[in-house]
């Protein structure tokens, strides 16, 4: 746990540095050349004070987590991947820089206008009023200003875990909130909370310096405190010595946290053997990863079954295949309150993924349950197939990650296999009724037609496939995960 924790500390610290550094780029020019093109300011320009304005709004207007996913060609094309912390650094600065400018804005419009004024009057020049009286007089805000922007950059790094970016962020979601494991989810916020509370007081003494003048030395004393401690931490020996020697061949995979990852982890040191160094990348959600895919950011992923690529393929003009089908992660239909589905009221609401692929086998599932008839057995089932619901049953679309914290707010719902585990459900012992038998849903390695005569690859499917590893897998898991039994 240390290990983690040091580096998702390393890798948060590495986002945030580098983003403010380019978001302060960006942002204090444009925040400058926005004020001073203000009406009535020394280079009023209506016009270009319009654009700018724009520009600072629309960039401001998208929520950060949809601008990653945007801007994810701009990261490939700059940083050479879409994942990884120096991918999230890219929609990190873009997002922040807008606010930078707006900060330096405001700071700048404090600044008296009678001190400009008699700048102007004693024959100073445009960049010296700039230089000499607008910085000076508004770096007390400023310093305020861009503090908060630090920590906004620090929450946002939080997101970074839906590219691969890592960070304490991606630590406390994938370890702590999909895995259930509350510590390290708690330690994970507690850093966040020291590092926001350094950064604030560090904010802070330099503004109260900046009011009383009295000089910077405390602070840059706490600046190489901070930088020395953190360069002689005891925690940087564990990091550095438990880094694995680097192998002959890297095979780069992107996986769900559970039991994808896992299961990975396990068959890593057999394919070490082999002169396989197996990196292996987490994914928070279904998209990513297949867009990884396709831009070489990663050379397989292991995380869908064949009905949700199809249906990728198709909407995202893809041509992804299976290199072979590993193990199910049954559908299983839960509920706290009854135990049979000819208890269920009429009216029951039942939550089920709002993925299309997904969607269509909770539906599959309702079906062979006896709630409800469709005229559709394919992937693209939708609500819209239901023919008979004799006890109007609601559907209630819900992201899958989020279903087995809603158990109690509906009467039922369909949980995939891998969040019914990490919440502590079983599939063979609580659920109401699986879909365990169908191999049609198996869990697939997947990558581009490029990939699928890569050797490492051919030997990754070999070894999950392997006897000893679907035995592993049916022990481990007990039911929640079953491996693809031999064709």
């Amino acid at each position: 746990m240390v290990n983690l924790l040091y580096t998702a500390t390393m890798q948060t610290l590495y986002m945030v540095v580098c983003a403010v550094v380019i978001s302060g780029v960006i942002g204090v020019p444009v925040g400058l050349w926005v004020t001073v093109t203000r009406p009535g300011h020394i280079c009023e320009n209506k016009s270009v004070n319009a654009v700018l304005e724009a520009i600072i709004n629309i960039t401001r207007s998208f929520p950060f987590i949809i601008l990653m996913i945007l801007i994810l060609p701009i990261s490939r094309y700059v940083v050479g991947t879409t994942i990884g912390s120096t991918a999230a650094i890219v929609p990190l600065a873009l997002s922040a820089a807008p606010f930078v400018a707006r900060v330096v804005e405001s700071a700048l419009l404090e600044v008296d206008g009678g001190m400009i004024e008699a700048a102007k009057a004693l024959g100073s020049s445009r960049k010296k009023i700039i230089s000499s009286v607008l910085f000076p007089e508004g770096k007390a805000s400023l310093v305020n200003g861009l503090s908060l922007v630090i920590i906004n950059i620090i929450g946002y790094s939080a997101m970074a875990g839906a590219i691969g970016g890592g960070g304490l962020g991606n630590v406390a979601i994938t370890y702590g909130y999909e895995r259930y494991d509350i510590p390290i989810m708690i330690y994970s916020v507690i850093i966040i909370i020291i590092m926001v509370q350094i950064i604030q007081s560090l904010g802070n003494i330099y503004v109260r310096n900046i009011k009383t003048r009295k000089s910077q030395k405390l602070f840059y004393t706490w600046i190489v405190i901070i930088i020395v401690v953190l360069a002689a931490s005891p925690f940087a020996f564990i990091q550095n010595s438990s880094m694995p020697p680097q192998k002959e061949t890297v095979l780069v995979v992107g996986a769900s946290a559970v039991p994808h990852a896992d299961i990975l982890n396990h068959v890593k040191p057999m394919l070490a053997k082999e002169g396989i160094d197996l990196k292996i990348v987490v994914f928070n959600d279904y998209v990513t990863p297949d867009l990884a895919l396709r831009d070489g950011s990663i050379q397989a992923n292991y995380f869908q079954t064949v009905p949700y690529m199809d249906a990728f393929n198709a909407s995202h003009h893809m041509d992804m295949v299976s290199m072979g089908g590993i193990h199910v992660e049954p559908f299983g239909l839960y509920s706290k309150k009854y135990r049979t589905v000819s208890s269920f009221p009429n009216g029951a609401s039942v939550a089920v993924p709002n993925d299309p692929s997904n969607e269509a086998r909770a539906l599959l599932l309702l079906q062979k349950a006896g709630l409800i008839t469709l005229n559709s057995s394919g992937s693209s089932t939708t609500p819209q197939n239901i023919v008979s619901n004799p006890k109007d049953i609601k559907i209630i679309p819900l992201d899958a990650a989020q279903i087995p914290r809603s158990l109690d707010s509906v009467t039922a719902a369909i949980i995939n296999g891998n969040y019914a585990m990490t919440a502590g459900l079983n599939p063979e012992k609580d659920a109401i009724v699986t879909d365990s038998d169908n191999v049609d849903y198996a869990n697939i390695i997947t990558v581009m037609p490029s990939q699928e005569k890569n050797p490492s690859i051919i030997k990754l499917v070999e070894v999950l496939q392997s006897p000893e590893v679907k035995a592993w897998i049916n022990a481990e898991y007990k039911g929640a995960v079953v491996a693809v039994p031999n064709n």
